[in-house]
């Protein structure tokens, strides 16, 4: 158990941090990818849900499952559980990442920094939350933070060695379940392992986790044979597909960059702002606890947890919220070493002092926020267009073809962006709980068919007086 007063202050703040954060603007629809992964629990039997790839890029049963009890609690027309359901479990994580750094370095300033420090990143906290299609992320960060946990357990004890290997490989599988990037778990056990006998000054002796590290690679092996058998599409190469790697030094370059900024470039502001407040209070900080350990063992589990997506040509805002683990703990760890290491220390200008992180926090904050506030719209955009849809057209005859046609991209609603070209279809599904039928969003005045084999209904979004409008525009029969 963790024994320290900050707990009774650092804990509290951390979840009430991000509560204030999310909670005003969460919830307030479905966007994107959302509609595909709630129709696949809705529509897929438990069976064919765990065995079966619905998402041919993704093998994710466990999060799979998660979204089938969301829909068996609260149903596909209330968001905000939904929502609510990523919030709880990405700050689940900033406490775990508490948990870690406490851990490791017992040191109440590094665990507040590296949880807090995780819970300013921006934009992948944003996707974390406002996005319910990203859960995978969130529940592949969990169980690879807690197989991390376990694994210095692992480490550490002697009596109950097989007790802690078998939590290490528990939690292990769940992250591979939960995402496929949770494969690399893996390596960040290995990591951590090794960085704590450092720190403890013990030699690494590869026979005491050899018999876990075989484990681990058999249960890897069982999982590539599980996802191979439910059909999702092994990793390919090619010259720029979204989900197809690309052997591109370029590639490589500019993905390495943007992750970068998103995790070590956003917490150095913070460090250097924690530095200006010592430095105002009369501190003369140094970095001499700060050891090449500490920054091997971050920058190593940084380059482990974006290996996954490091040579995609697509750069997603998710694809830094894992990897920011590494980021969180280097914060952590430094800014241990800047409170201690500092001579002379007085006491002073304390009020003067908070000025700098403050300002700092705010502009993450603020960055956070308008952020959010996009993915707001979208919701509360595709909300208000399925309502009308269904107001206007209570009940659709089977096999039917739903057709929704605009002049122009409306972007102060964020139409046709919340939807996507993919998501439409089965919003429509969902809307009318009908999996025979069909919907596209097309860009055009005129009414056409689109097919002569099945029914038709046409809609045209419109603005009036501002605000959209959904107008039925012609119903063709087969």
């Amino acid at each position: 158990m963790l024994k320290n007063n900050s707990l009774k202050y650092h804990l509290p703040a951390l979840i009430v941090f991000n509560c204030a954060l999310f909670m005003p603007m969460m919830g307030r629809g479905f966007i994107h990818d959302d509609f595909m992964h709630l129709y696949s629990a809705a529509s897929q039997s438990v069976e064919d849900g765990l065995a079966h790839s619905f998402v041919k890029n993704f093998y994710t049963p466990i999060t799979w499952l998660t979204f089938r009890l969301d829909l068996l609690l609260w149903g596909s027309s209330h968001p905000y559980p939904l929502a609510f359901v990523n919030l709880l479990i990405h700050t689940t994580n900033v406490l775990l990442l508490y948990r870690l750094a406490w851990e490791l370095w017992k040191s109440s300033i590094a665990a507040w920094w590296t949880g807090f420090g995780f819970a300013l990143l921006f934009p992948a906290n944003t996707w974390a939350v406002m996005w319910i299609a990203t859960r995978a992320h969130l529940l592949a960060t969990v169980f690879y933070l807690a197989a991390m946990l376990t694994a210095l357990w692992f480490a550490r004890t002697e009596k109950r060695k097989v007790v802690a290997a078998s939590a290490v490989m528990v939690c292990a599988a769940l992250a591979m379940f939960a995402k496929e990037s949770g494969v690399t778990v893996i390596a960040a056990v290995c990591i951590v392992i090794l960085y704590d006998g450092s720190l403890r000054g013990q030699r690494f002796a590869f026979s005491r986790v050899m018999p876990l590290l075989a484990a681990l690679v058999a249960l890897l092996s069982f999982y590539f044979v599980l996802r191979i058998q439910a059909g999702a599409l092994a990793p390919s190469v090619s010259n720029g597909e979204w989900y197809s790697y690309v052997l591109s030094a370029n590639v490589l370059g500019r993905n390495l960059m943007r992750y970068g900024w998103r995790t070590y470039g956003i917490l150095t502001l913070v460090a250097l702002a924690i530095t200006a407040s010592l430095i105002i209070r009369g501190a003369r900080p140094r970095l001499n606890l700060l050891t090449r350990h500490d920054v091997l063992f971050s920058l190593l589990l940084f380059l482990t947890a974006v290996a996954p997506f490091v040579l995609l040509p697509g750069r997603s805002g998710i694809y830094t919220y894992l990897p920011g683990v590494g980021a969180a703990l280097l914060l952590g760890v430094a800014v241990r070493s800047l409170y201690q290491s500092p001579e002379d220390f007085v006491a002073r200008r304390a009020l003067l002092a908070l000025v700098p992180v403050s300002i700092t926090a705010m502009v993450c904050v603020g960055f956070t926020v308008g952020h959010s506030l996009k993915w707001m719209q979208m919701a509360m955009m595709t909300t208000n267009v399925l309502r009308q849809l269904s107001a206007q057209q209570p009940q659709v005859k089977s096999n039917t073809l739903i057709v929704l046609t605009y002049l122009e991209a409306d972007r102060r609603h964020r139409f046709p962006e919340g939807f996507a070209e993919w998501g439409f279809p089965f919003a429509v599904k969902l809307l009318y709980r009908d999996s025979t039928l069909d919907a596209k969003i097309i860009r055009g005045q005129e009414t056409r068919m689109m097919s002569g084999d099945a029914a038709e209904i046409h809609f045209a979004y419109t603005l009036e007086n501002g605000a959209p409008k959904i107008i039925k525009t012609s119903e063709v029969a087969p």
